[in-house]
C-alpha cells in the first residue's frame, strides 16, 4: 500500500530526440493500482516539460498548465504505450486493489545515439544475438543505471558490478 512507480521524469537525452520509450503492463494498470500518467504536450506545456529537471520552482500558472494537461492512462496486459524523451511521465501510486501494477519498460534509440559505459546494451535487431557475457554485462549496467529510481534494486548492486566486470 502506498507504493508508487518512478516520480515525474523525462527519458533519454535532454538535447534532442534520440529515444522512444515503450511501456507494457503485464497486469492491469488501473487508476487505483498505479497506471501511467503523462503530461500532454501543447503550447502551454512543451517548454515546461523540456525544462522540467532544470527548474527549481514553478509558478501557479505553470503548475495549473501541467495539472490541466495530465492524463491518466489505465492499460490492460499487453497494451503498449510509447513516447519520446520529451514526454513528462510517471507511475501512479498504489492505493487499493488485489493486484499490483507489474510492467515491462524498454527504451529504443537511434544507432548514432551517444553511448556511455553505463548504458545498457544496444542491439542491432537485424544482427546476431549477443554472446552471453555481453547480455549479462547489459543486465548489470541496467541495474546500476536504474537503481536510483527503484530502491529495492540496490540489493543487487554488488552482483551488477560483478556482471559489468565480466570479460567478453
Amino acid at each position: 500500500m502506498g507504493q508508487a512507480g518512478w516520480g515525474p521524469h523525462l527519458d533519454g537525452d535532454k538535447e534532442s530526440i534520440h529515444t522512444t520509450s515503450v511501456w507494457i503492463p503485464l497486469a492491469s494498470a488501473t487508476l487505483t493500482n498505479g497506471c501511467m500518467y503523462l503530461v500532454k504536450r501543447n503550447e502551454q506545456t512543451t517548454n515546461l516539460c523540456s525544462r522540467y529537471h532544470e527548474m527549481e520552482t514553478f509558478t501557479r500558472g505553470e503548475i495549473a498548465a501541467l495539472l490541466k494537461n495530465t492524463r491518466a492512462l489505465p492499460a490492460e496486459p499487453g497494451h503498449i504505450l510509447c513516447w519520446d524523451e520529451k514526454m513528462l511521465h510517471w507511475g501512479g501510486q498504489f492505493e487499493t486493489g488485489s493486484e499490483p501494477r507489474v510492467s515491462l519498460a524498454l527504451e529504443f534509440t537511434r544507432p548514432d545515439f551517444p553511448r556511455t559505459e553505463n548504458d545498457p546494451l544496444l542491439i542491432d535487431p537485424m544482427g546476431p544475438v549477443p554472446v552471453m557475457n555481453i547480455r549479462l554485462q547489459a543486465i548489470g549496467r541496467a541495474i546500476l543505471r536504474y537503481r536510483q529510481f527503484e530502491p529495492l534494486i540496490e540489493r543487487f548492486a554488488p552482483l551488477a558490478t560483478r556482471l559489468c566486470q565480466m570479460s567478453v
